[in-house]
């Protein structure tokens, strides 16, 4: 049985949005259910996501091996550091996407101001035309 999008996110205390940028990064597989929700796989979710170190007990089969003494402090530092390592990831996904934005909010305003520009020009040499002289009739 594979978590839900919620469940997953609380297994590995991560948003769900983060969670399905993840599916939708190609970094989680997951599939939908009958009714359409995302099933993630223990197993995936947590080749990615360490679990948190206080879940545990979860029914599915996740439970984290016992450790002691200087192995908890060890095994929760990685842990945070693989959390902090894909939350970076995800931040730099974000970060790439705001400049594809910004870059195509400037095409657009260069594009835009090109044909304000043309249109200036068109209206000068119409007002031009219709103020100039006419020209003598050939005989």
């Amino acid at each position: 049985m594979g978590y839900t999008l919620g469940q997953a996110a609380k297994a590995v205390g991560m948003s769900k949005t983060s969670i399905l940028r993840s599916i939708k990064a190609g970094r989680i597989s997951a599939g939908r259910d009958e009714f359409g929700q995302w099933a993630i796989e223990p197993c995936e979710l947590h080749r990615v996501y360490p679990p948190l170190a206080d879940d545990t007990g979860t029914g599915n089969g996740t439970e984290e091996r016992g450790v002691t003494g200087g192995e908890t402090a060890v095994a929760q530092a990685n842990a945070r550091a693989a959390l902090a390592e894909a939350r970076l990831s995800d931040f730099k996904t974000m970060l790439e996407d705001k400049d594809v934005f910004v870059r195509r909010c400037r095409e657009g305003y260069e594009f835009f101001k090109s044909l304000r520009q043309r249109k200036v020009d068109l209206e000068a040499a119409k007002s031009a035309a219709l103020t100039a002289p006419a020209a003598p009739a050939a005989a």
